[in-house]
């Protein structure tokens, strides 16, 4: 039986930014060498050296899988790694728009749900997109809860190992949380 798993109505995945520390201090940082990278932060505007958190989340808001590399890995391939064992809508951000992704979910039994570009033609109504993104939004209140109350986004750890253990340590008292919130709002 697994304590955290898919739900059937909607699951969605996005990816968080772990750095290990700022430009400034990255070319002196001797912590996870040859294990973290560079990238960019496209929500923070800035560039910073360390990891990237894969995040799938159900319906309830507990999380349920979570990749964890190098910063500067696609997250396309996250998302094929982490997309398994699910059926249904899958809620993305834009970031994961492509063909080849998107044919291979369907064959998954799983529909990718993401807004398109403004230059792509939407031939979807405007309802159902909103929709899916307003529960979509839901992963980003979850970064933010892990962020600011779980501290997820303080690198305090000397190598991979301990530091991926103090992380899932972090989601798995976030998960125990959020379950006992919902048997706390039906009794």
């Amino acid at each position: 039986m697994l304590l955290f798993g898919p739900s059937g109505d909607w699951n969605a995945f996005d990816g968080l930014p772990l750095p290990v520390c700022r430009l400034a201090r990255a070319r002196r940082d001797k912590r996870f060498k040859g294990e973290a990278a560079w990238s960019y932060c496209a929500a923070k505007d800035e560039h910073y050296y360390g990891f990237k958190a894969g995040v799938s989340m159900n319906s309830q808001g507990e999380i349920y899988r979570v990749w964890l590399g190098p910063a500067n890995i696609d997250e396309r391939e996250m998302v094929e790694a982490t997309a398994f064992g699910m059926r249904g809508p899958l809620l993305v951000d834009k970031g994961l728009i492509s063909s080849a992704l998107m044919d291979l979910m369907k064959g998954r039994g799983i529909d990718l749900t993401m807004p398109l570009r403004k230059n792509m033609r939407d031939t979807r109504p405007k309802w159902v997109v909103r929709q899916a993104m307003r529960l979509r939004r839901r992963i980003e209140t979850t970064f933010g809860r892990l962020t600011e109350d779980f501290g997820i986004a303080r690198i305090n750890g000397r190598d991979f190992w301990r530091w991926s253990c103090r992380v899932l340590r972090k989601i798995l008292a976030y998960n125990l949380l959020v379950r006992f919130e919902h048997i706390t709002a039906s009794v």
